[in-house]
């Protein structure tokens, strides 16, 4: 491979490019700062086979021989795009060009014996028709490398069984689901921003197909998503761990569930994760659905020190149900809070059984009642607390008064803040 310098952009690419191409690269780069346009560069591929339209692309795509696929001016497909044989795939654009689906897709061959990755760099990928066009349909054996594109469509990548990674700066706008996957991860420094389920349609962000899927947020990777959900949730599916790594950011903001944790085929306990310094932060303004559920006995929500945890929703019933010996465990996290907008609602549902959540280091506590104000302020220690049926069960705690009125089906928020954060 060698390196070519192309400057991607994300907003008004076509100007940027042509500055690019004359003796103002100067004024260039300056465009593309005031507009807020990535830069990233473009990895050109030596030997890739450049196509200008859509004959070309389609007959390179179903050359098994063909492994590196340049885009070098734009193409709108005429047609779907089937049966591309399996073998690893990269292909990326060059600045200012754009692929339209019109209302078609790309489909690959499947196999049960063999894997293969197709990788999508430097895109700009709409259609025409808002109700049809996915980018890549690849289910048994394939998985999927997204980065530096723009996506405006149907789905982006239907997977099944696959891996889909996000690398560079995406950005999507989707009628549906942004992808189905068995997995998906969120490389290192990475950053995927837009709206998903943008649609009547009620669709999940990410759609997980098959047993003990994973989110996997890794360290210093952005997600901040907008879904316009109603009964799927955000994560939904088969979904059994978010693991949010250290500096890893992730904020949902849903009109339905964000959450919706399933049992695991290998008998793995479901659990959220969050490392030194993480932010997860859910938030939903449904009326009828918990923005978190853990409906799988023994699920775990492990926040580290550091981290920040928001679960905020506005349903009637609550915002988290649990399942019995469902546990928070929270050591030195800069802050945790459990908030429903909806002020004469619970935090927990009336089916949360037997939920508990362990506070490991010096914190103070606060609450606030039915009107939104604080209501009591605690300074505690290490302490420890249980939740039944939506209200506090026991506690555990050198703080008397904390022991005393902790009373958990009363409040609006909880707010937890680490005293040595």
């Amino acid at each position: 491979m060698k390196k070519i310098h192309l400057r991607k952009g994300f907003t008004k690419v076509a100007l940027i490019a042509m500055l690019a191409t004359t003796a103002g690269a100067v004024l260039a780069q300056q465009a593309a700062q005031a507009e807020g346009v990535a830069t990233e560069e473009v990895v050109k591929v030596e030997g890739a086979t450049v196509v200008t339209n859509f004959a070309e692309l389609k007959a390179a795509l179903k050359n098994a021989s063909v492994t590196a696929i340049e885009v070098a001016d734009n193409i709108e497909f005429t047609g779907a795009i089937t049966g591309v044989p399996m073998r690893d795939i990269q292909m990326y654009s060059n600045p200012g060009v754009t692929i339209n689906l019109n209302k078609y897709y790309i489909s690959a061959a499947i196999s049960s014996k063999n894997s293969a990755t197709f990788t999508l760099t430097g895109a700009d990928v709409s259609v025409t028709k808002r109700s049809l066009g996915t980018f890549f349909k690849g289910c048994l054996g394939w998985d999927f490398v997204s980065k530096d594109n723009v996506f405006n469509g149907e789905t982006f990548v239907q997977l099944d069984k696959g891996t889909l990674t996000f690398e560079g700066e995406n950005s999507f706008d989707t009628e549906d689901e942004i992808g189905w996957v068995k997995n998906v991860v969120f490389a290192e420094n990475s950053k995927v921003t837009g709206v998903a389920s943008n649609s009547v349609h009620d669709r999940a962000a990410f759609k997980f197909k098959v047993a003990d899927g994973q989110a996997i947020v890794k360290n210093g990777a952005v997600v901040d998503l907008e879904v316009k959900n109603k009964l799927h949730p955000v994560f939904g599916g088969y979904i059994n761990k978010i693991m949010v790594e250290d500096n890893a950011s992730v904020k949902i903001v849903a009109e339905g569930p964000v959450a919706t944790m399933t049992k695991s085929l290998k008998g793995e306990v479901a659990e959220i994760n969050a490392g030194s310094k993480a932010v997860v932060d859910f938030q939903s303004t449904s009326a009828t659905k918990q923005t978190l559920t853990l409906p799988k006995g023994g699920s775990q929500v492990n926040l580290s020190r550091g981290a920040t945890f928001n679960v905020v929703g506005a349903a009637k019933t609550g915002v988290i149900s649990s399942a019995t010996d469902t546990a928070f465990n929270i050591d030195r996290s800069k802050s945790v809070v459990i908030e429903n907008t909806n002020l004469a609602a619970p935090l927990f549902t009336k089916t949360s059984l037997k939920t508990t959540v362990a506070i490991d280091k010096p914190s103070r506590v606060r609450v606030y009642d039915r009107q939104g104000a604080v209501q009591t302020t605690w300074n505690i220690k290490g302490s420890s607390f249980s939740v039944n049926k939506g209200a506090t069960a026991s506690v555990d705690s050198s703080n008397a008064d904390f022991v005393a009125n902790l009373k958990m089906q009363d409040y609006s928020k909880f707010e937890l803040l680490s005293a040595t954060n």
